[in-house]
């Protein structure tokens, strides 16, 4: 992905969102780090629900405001999938998949500890800065996968995230971080409690020719 297409969805995004804080994060910034072409856009914003809804967003085409409660919203460019989400702090996992208390925000910094992994919490602007609250770099150049916060308190929080876990490892051919890396493999039955539709759907993100080896990694 060159820096100028890239540019050029921020440069749109600019133009619905002139007011907002606008940052490139999760795998979109990854891959650009690791010379990876990609078409989806992940954007943290620091709109609330109610005010990407007034935004012009409103006027776009091809928008889905389905998920505005949880402060999502999904939309194309061209050939790019963009999805837009409001900086928010989660709190109180009970039902093991989604948080019960959601806070909106607009600190990056803040935002960057209800994301799974450090590779995915790096954050760049629309001069290509970056913004990496979580040390993702590091664990991009020494090719690990490592847990934003208590290992067992996040896996706990959504089981999914063991399959995410060993998805990118195949995906990006990054090993996990030790002690991630013993707890899912003594954890593995917390996958009981996770939809198995979202367990397939993690699985076909996967280019075809891994996925047998991502359903041997999460038997148990």
């Amino acid at each position: 992905m060159d820096k100028c297409s890239i540019i050029s969805v921020f440069n749109y995004i600019r133009s619905l969102l002139p007011q907002c804080s606008l940052f490139l994060v999760g795998g979109g910034t990854r891959d650009y780090l690791l010379k990876r072409d990609f078409t989806d856009f992940d954007f943290a914003v620091s709109l609330n629900p109610e005010q990407l809804k007034e935004s012009k967003l409103s006027q776009v085409e091809h928008i889905d405001f389905s998920f505005i409660k949880f402060g999502i919203v999904n939309m194309t460019y061209g050939n790019y999938k963009i999805t837009l989400a409001s900086m928010r702090k989660e709190e109180k996992y009970s039902d093991s998949r989604h948080p019960e208390k959601v806070t909106f925000i607009t600190s990056a910094y803040d935002d960057s500890f209800r994301r799974d992994f450090t590779v995915n919490s790096i954050y760049m602007d629309s001069d290509l800065k970056l913004f990496d609250p979580q040390r993702g770099i590091k664990d991009i150049q020494n090719k690990t996968i490592r847990m934003i916060g208590d290992v067992v308190k996040r896996i706990n929080e959504d089981p999914l995230r063991i399959v995410r876990a060993y998805r990118f490892c195949l995906e990006l051919s990054f090993k996990l971080e030790p002690s991630l890396d013993k707890y899912l493999c003594e954890h593995k039955a917390l996958l009981n409690l996770v939809n198995p539709i979202k367990i397939q759907q993690e699985i076909k993100k996967l280019d075809s020719s891994y996925q047998p080896a991502l359903k041997k990694l999460i038997t148990w």
